[in-house]
């Protein structure tokens, strides 16, 4: 039986892309890519990430303001997610928090992204969620509100071990891993990865970054693409002592429960 995958972040409406879409999506298939949750970052790519999903079953949408746009958005931009989100059953995404960027609002990032979750609970769609050196503030701010019933996927997961306990306690909290794990310095993402239940697992690729090492040690081409999600999964498989195509089945149960087949 064919091994299928699920890439549960991408980002294939990304200008690296424009010239060899077809290819893109091509060689997703060949490699047993058979669905991707393509995520929005800002307003503007929101009709590309749309059209890409109307285009190609195997693409999901998810639109929402990523924390690093918080800064540019206007007192209207809510109102129109809820507008997209109301003509398309997408996911919410990528939103979060992000303290690493130069000099960052985080209360401003914090209302956003309440903002942002309030919609995706209101309207029972699934989020797909950032987070950089701001893990306190993530965990204080979903024990506040109400989570959606989809769920929330933390996407590349890099918070610590200990943490991923404390986030399954709150609700329906998905962890995500990307090519990250396959990077010989990861050792919290290799401590973190055995600590998330089973059906809470998912797997990656945020093509067209965090393009996975090969078995050479080298790194994969840029742009980074899905077909490389297989690549992904061995990581986690050899992480996690299994094999490839149960780290596929789950991943891809889950992922479908959470954003849909």
């Amino acid at each position: 039986m064919r091994v299928r995958f699920f890439d549960s972040h991408c980002h294939i409406q990304d200008e690296a892309f424009t010239n060899d879409l077809e290819g893109v999506i091509r060689r997703a298939s060949d490699a047993g890519v058979e669905r991707m949750l393509c995520c929005g970052t800002e307003e503007s790519d929101w009709p590309r990430v749309l059209d890409l999903a109307g285009k190609y079953p195997v693409v999901k949408p998810a639109v929402g303001l990523h924390p690093i746009c918080a800064a540019r958005a206007d007192s209207c931009w809510l109102e129109r997610l809820r507008t997209n989100l109301r003509l398309v059953p997408a996911a919410v995404g990528e939103v979060g928090l992000d303290a690493a960027v130069e000099k960052p609002d985080m209360s401003e990032q914090e209302q956003m992204l309440r903002d942002q979750l309030a919609v995706a609970a209101d309207m029972s769609r699934p989020v797909s969620l950032h987070c950089r050196r701001a893990w306190g503030r993530l965990v204080d701010l979903l024990k506040s509100i109400r989570l959606p019933e989809r769920g929330v996927v933390i996407h590349s997961y890099s918070g610590s071990p200990d943490l991923v306990a404390e986030l399954v306690r709150i609700g329906p909290v998905y962890f995500s891993f990307s090519g990250s794990i396959t990077r010989p310095s990861n050792r919290r993402g290799r401590a973190s990865l055995p600590c998330v239940p089973a059906d809470r697992l998912l797997i990656e690729t945020d093509a067209p970054d965090i393009p996975p090492i090969l078995d050479d040690g080298s790194e994969s081409a840029r742009p980074n693409e899905p077909s490389r999600l297989p690549i992904v999964a061995k990581a986690v498989a050899t992480v996690l002592g299994e094999n490839v195509e149960q780290i596929a089945a789950v991943t891809w149960r889950n992922a479908c429960l959470v954003f849909g087949d």
